[in-house]
């Protein structure tokens, strides 16, 4: 058995418990059982005092000492009684008796004064355990003599003092003597001796009654442990085919189940495990072959993107357009060297990779790097100390997304649009000279037409009526084209003014329709203007607003077939008006809306009656527009009609 084996630790755990609960048992049940026989020993010891004490009390107050004598002769005779002593009230022995080797305590009697006080004391009796000469134990038991413990019937006091005995007299009057008797507790002592004897022995018996039933018992359950740890061992050492035998139903016998099962199981996944690790093996050689071809492949196509690359940024850095290409938090994936170029100037040297300062420069370029999902198409103007002069960018700035749609960064174009100005403003003031050079003859040309038509110069035939009707009207177009030319140099030089005055806003509108009715009329179009009921009194420029109007209906008439309908309405919201004018003409595709307002721009299709426009009406309305702080929108679709809208301050 091993030293650190459960079955040791628990037979010695069990032993050591059975020995001390039977050594105290035993010594409990020992002194209980002492307790017992020393109380009954006294019991038996003042029974036989008080017996004497009542048998001597006739020789006790006679004083008969052979009454006496033969009365101490029968007790003397118990085993246990050692001495006997009878004593008067003056403490005169009457009679005494010891056996041999024994003596009394006090061969000069007793103070019966003194045992009567102890007796009271002691409830008429006194027992007091003492050691003889031989170390023998000695109960020495005093009891009185007393007349109260005869019955008068048989002991009367009268008839003896009729024949001359005399009755004590004083304080102990009631007291006729006192009986002392010794016994010996060796009787007792050997009783103890043999009980505690036996004790020992019951409890040597017990114990190793105890220690041999630990022992088979934890032989016999911990038997199935030893077993399932020997198999655990093997089991542990790679030895799966292990099992052990179920015994027994307890817990013992469910461990032993559970540990077959755990073992039938472990079996079980090992073979899986193996066919798993024979399928592993040769998928890791069809993988090996697989990524070795797509490395090749992705080599490749690194080789590819690096050429791509390499295109890319020697397309960026050939091109004059500045590019700048920034990440979701604003730091600077690229920047070409045209767009270092174009910011050298404000920034005194190379544009550096971070951008933070940039919108301090340059205030319209912040919403532009912060905001990352709007597209901005703005320009802006930029004074480079190195030329010492003003440059124009135009600047297109979008969002840039992978294939899941989300943003990367985002991508800034920037052209040098001054050239491109510089050239604008000349042709500006070149159209804006040559219109002032060309109105004056026109003038002159269109007064000398309307003299002709008057017949001035004589009556008119038909023929020359006909072409004096058609050189009226070219020179009315050239000179709204020239009045157009002339407003787009003064919105572009900042010198159109506003004769702001109050007016009904509403009332203007019907006057243009009215104007306006014999081009619906000749179109046969459904003219519809919606009531309005609010107070429509508008400050502004009266004649810059109904050229307005009018541009935006000339266009609706111009773009809307024969028998279509027209619908104008005006609407009142808190301080703003808004005009909504919409048609069921040709309508406009998306990419025509971003460039409608532009000058010069025309639609691509064929317009549906009349000449083609020059493309300045809806540029000098926007502008117009603009100028009372309004705002124009135009939505449409393509087959279905068009909706122009504007608001304006109240």
């Amino acid at each position: 058995m091993k030293r650190d084996s459960l079955k040791l630790k628990l037979v010695i755990f069990l032993s050591l418990a059975i020995l001390t609960s039977c050594i105290a048992l035993g010594f409990i049940i020992f002194y209980q059982v002492k307790r017992v026989m020393q109380k009954q020993f006294e019991e038996h010891v003042l029974m036989l005092a008080e017996s004497l004490s009542y048998n001597s009390r006739y020789g006790a107050f006679t004083e008969d000492s052979v009454i006496l004598d033969e009365l101490i002769e029968g007790f003397i005779q118990l085993e246990e009684v050692v001495y006997v002593a009878i004593s008067d009230y003056n403490g005169k022995i009457l009679a005494k008796r010891s056996k041999s080797g024994a003596s009394l305590l006090d061969e000069k009697g007793i103070n019966p004064s003194v045992l009567w006080k102890e007796a009271i004391a002691a409830g008429t009796r006194t027992l007091e355990p003492i050691v003889s000469r031989n170390r023998k134990g000695l109960y020495d038991v005093s009891f009185p003599v007393a007349p109260s413990t005869y019955k008068p019937r048989h002991f009367p006091l009268e008839l003896l003092e009729e024949k001359g005995y005399e009755r004590p007299r004083g304080d102990d009057s009631r007291l006729l003597g006192v009986v002392r008797l010794g016994a010996s507790s060796h009787l007792l002592d050997q009783q103890i001796h043999r009980i505690w004897i036996f004790t020992i022995y019951l409890t040597l018996l017990i114990t190793v009654a105890g220690v041999g039933l630990t022992y088979y018992l934890s032989r016999r359950h911990l038997k199935p442990l030893e077993t399932l740890a020997s198999v655990a061992r093997k089991v542990a050492d790679g030895d799966l085919s292990q099992t052990t035998p179920q015994i027994s139903r307890d817990e013992i016998g469910e461990l032993t189940g559970i540990f077959n099962q755990m073992t039938r199981s472990l079996s079980q996944r090992e073979r899986e495990c193996k066919e798993y690790i024979h399928q592993l093996e040769d998928l890791n050689q069809t993988l090996e072959s697989r990524v070795k071809k797509r490395t090749t492949e992705l080599e490749e196509l690194v080789c590819l993107i690096h050429g791509e690359k390499k295109k890319t940024e020697r397309i960026l850095h050939e091109i004059d357009n500045g590019v700048i290409v920034t990440d979701i938090y604003g730091k600077t994936v690229l920047i070409n060297p045209a767009a270092q170029k174009m910011f050298a100037g404000i920034t005194k040297g190379p544009l550096s990779q971070d951008l933070s300062t940039l919108p301090n420069l340059l205030p319209n370029l912040s919403r532009t790097f912060n905001d990352l999902t709007e597209s901005v198409t703005e320009e802006i103007e930029i004074l480079d100390s190195r030329l010492d002069m003003s440059r124009i960018f135009r600047f297109t700035s979008f969002p840039f997304r992978d294939e899941k749609g989300l943003i990367l960064g985002k991508i800034t174009v920037f052209h040098d649009v001054t050239h491109f100005k510089e050239v604008d403003r000349l042709k500006s003031e070149f159209v804006s000279q040559v219109s002032h050079e060309l109105r004056t003859p026109l003038t002159s040309i269109k007064g000398y037409i309307d003299n002709l038509r008057d017949g001035i110069t004589g009556d008119l035939n038909e023929k020359q009526k006909e072409y004096l009707t058609r050189m009226e009207k070219n020179a009315e177009r050239l000179i709204r084209l020239i009045s157009d030319l002339l407003d787009i140099s003064r919105i572009e030089s900042g010198k159109m003014n506003l004769h702001v005055v109050p007016f009904q806003f509403y009332e203007l509108i019907g006057g243009v329709v009215n104007s306006l009715r014999p081009l619906f009329t000749q179109k046969r179009l459904e003219m519809l203007l919606n009531p309005f009921e609010g107070d429509g009194c508008l400050h502004g420029d009266r004649d810059r607003l109904e050229q307005a109007l009018t541009n935006l209906i000339d266009n609706a008439i111009r773009y809307t077939p024969n028998g279509g309908r027209i619908t104008i309405s005006l609407e009142q919201n808190h301080q703003f008006l808004k005009t909504t004018i919409k048609d069921t003409g040709v309508g406009i595709s998306p990419e025509d809306q971003s460039r409608i307002f532009d000058r010069f721009y025309t639609l691509d299709q064929c317009t549906l009656s009349g000449p083609k426009g020059t493309g300045l009406g809806l540029f000098i309305t926007k502008n117009i527009i603009e100028m009372h702080g309004g705002e124009i929108r135009v939505s449409s679709e393509v087959g279905k009609g068009s909706e122009f809208s504007f608001t304006l301050h109240v």
